[in-house]
């Protein structure tokens, strides 16, 4: 039994497909365990634009939405909104999936969307996003030790010390719509290309 045991902690078993794997595991058991898919404060800037962009082709809107009264501090009188459009950007192809299915739902005949200012599906298709994203990042950092000559184990350890020692993993599950998994996927993504190329 001790002989396992030291086997297992030399990481003789830990390659990048098990390490791929592995990252999918976890992020699939927080996805069930702490995964809400619910537009809170800040993410309703992004949510809005996001919207504007899709329904108007523009990111300031002419009108007043629908959701507008659940946005808060986010909102502006004119229609307007306090944020940047980049995060917006990487909710568009996700919310526009999602609206392909929202169907006749209203704030007057849909619980979730009365309580919320958004379905169901929108708040999944947001929580989606993140997770890929945040997949997608933990891929380009791997690859960028790599490319920087670090071993396969070292590099699968420093990826994963770099990810969990953030807050980047909650704000993936349990404030998907807000900004960092967004910021930490384009800083990763800027360090990759002056890598690369």
């Amino acid at each position: 039994m001790k002989n396992k045991l030291l086997k297992f902690f030399r990481l003789n078993w830990l390659n990048a497909k098990n390490a791929f794997i592995l990252l999918i595991i976890f992020f699939g058991f927080l996805f069930i365990t702490q995964g809400e898919p619910f537009i809170r404060s800040d993410g309703y800037c992004y949510y809005h634009i996001s919207k504007t962009l899709m329904n108007e082709g523009k990111f300031v809107t002419d009108k007043i939405p629908e959701y507008w009264n659940y946005m808060g501090q986010v909102r502006k009188g004119d229609g307007t909104v306090n944020c940047g459009p980049g995060t917006a950007i990487f909710l568009t192809p996700g919310l526009f999936i999602a609206g392909l299915f929202k169907g006749g739902a209203t704030i007057q005949n849909d619980y979730f969307m009365a309580y919320n200012g958004h379905t169901l599906l929108e708040g999944f298709s947001i929580l989606f996003t993140a997770i890929i994203i945040g997949v997608i990042a933990n891929i380009l950092i791997y690859k960028t030790l790599r490319e920087l000559k670090f071993g396969e184990r070292l590099s699968i350890l420093v990826t994963a010390g770099t990810f969990l020692s953030s807050y980047v993993v909650w704000y993936i599950f349990l404030l998907p719509s807000f900004t960092h998994i967004y910021e930490y996927f384009s800083v990763v993504l800027a360090f990759w290309g002056i890598v690369k190329f």
